[in-house]
């Protein structure tokens, strides 16, 4: 068996969902390969379309929020076609000749506009393989219903209704979880990781993140949870790509409560040495800090899907959000100053996290394409 994994770069979540995924085919045995579903349209337009996709999301959010609810709004019926799919769709030649190339039995998108694309792939060659779209967000972004998958793999059960109500048939919707790689299921060994990243045991760690832009208020949060952690905690900032930021933390001085941190691939480690996590509610991120049972406080950086995630999480009492840096430094110093609400939230998490999205997704895809043999 040979199954195709469509992903974009608008970000590093629907590429970590694909790896998450491959991942887990990989170990079964199972030939597969990522590929970026805008490159069939044109490389350079794909460099341009992500370009653009960040400097918005990091640079002006505002803008960015406003965009993602227009396309709410003006997001089509299934059976309709936007300006969006219709662009798109100047791909669909080149992708299915790479398809009949090297034949595959199944495709997985990751990402909208990669589901957008093999829509018009099925419209002129019926004879095209399998497909199912992959769910990064806890929501039914905009184009998903549009994408007339064969199979809607989604985060969780309590959205069924949602994805429903955008008019995907309830027969095709599977929840599964979102995908992330197999490392964060393992048990959280806090001692042996702390020691491992050089982190003290006896204090309590705060983990910051925003991405691996490092997007939002990270270097006001840094400010103020410095001058007001109580003294047995420490904070660990974790810049990823952005070394300007990094730069700006440093600056803060050699404080004995802060570690910097650029960008690293031990975030696993760091998840398990921490006590808490004050993150953007990404939907890879978020994800990830569940299956590790990580306690989290969301800061509202960004908006669009990220906050149809802060609003799944906290409304299902998963997490907790501050809507500016004064009330999430104090959110994070009332947590720490209650351990049995940390372990509440550590156990709200464990109840209602059952899925291995990579997993699961692999036996849905698998067990279709297997028993329509």
């Amino acid at each position: 068996m040979r199954i195709l994994i469509l992903s974009c770069n608008t970000g590093e979540g629907h590429n970590s969902a694909a790896k998450a995924i491959s991942e887990v085919l990989t170990a079964r045995g199972i030939e597969n390969e990522i590929t970026d579903a805008l490159s069939f349209w044109s490389p350079k337009i794909s460099k341009f379309i992500c370009n653009w996709h960040v400097r918005l999301y990091k640079r002006a959010p505002v803008i960015f929020r406003m965009g993602y609810r227009m396309a709410e709004d003006h997001d089509p019926e299934p059976e309709d076609t936007s300006m969006v799919y219709n662009l798109l769709s100047q791909g669909a030649k080149k992708l299915y000749e790479a398809m009949t190339a090297t034949p595959w039995d199944a495709v997985i998108c990751t990402h909208p506009f990669a589901s957008l694309i093999m829509r018009r792939v099925r419209r002129d060659h019926p004879d095209a393989p399998f497909y199912g779209f992959v769910a990064t967000d806890y929501t039914c972004s905009p184009y998903v219903a549009e994408s007339q998958a064969d199979v809607y793999m989604i985060p969780d059960e309590k959205l069924r209704g949602e994805f429903m109500n955008c008019g995907i048939p309830g027969d095709r919707i599977r929840p599964t979880g979102i995908p992330v790689r197999q490392v964060f299921f393992q048990p959280r060994r806090q001692a042996q990781s702390r020691s491992a990243l050089g982190l003290p045991l006896d204090k309590k760690i705060i983990l910051l993140i925003c991405g691996s832009m490092g997007c939002g208020p990270m270097k006001q949060l840094a400010r103020e949870l410095t001058r007001r952690l109580p003294e047995k905690a420490m904070l660990v900032a974790i810049c990823g790509r952005n070394d300007k930021l990094r730069e700006e933390l440093l600056e803060l001085g050699n404080l004995p409560n802060l570690r910097v941190q650029g960008f690293t691939t031990d975030m696993p480690l760091y998840m398990d040495a921490a006590d808490l996590l004050l993150t953007k509610p990404g939907g890879l991120s978020s994800t990830e800090a569940a299956a590790k049972r990580l306690p989290m406080i969301f800061i509202d950086a960004v908006g669009g899907c990220e906050g149809r995630n802060l609003e799944f999480y906290t409304g299902h009492n998963l997490a907790t959000a501050g809507s500016d840096v004064e009330e999430l430094t104090e959110l994070v110093c009332a947590k720490l100053r209650d351990p049995g609400a940390l372990a509440a939230m550590a156990r709200t998490l464990e109840e209602n996290f059952p899925h291995n999205g990579a997993v699961e997704i692999c036996d849905c895809v698998v067990g279709q394409v297997g028993g329509s043999r």
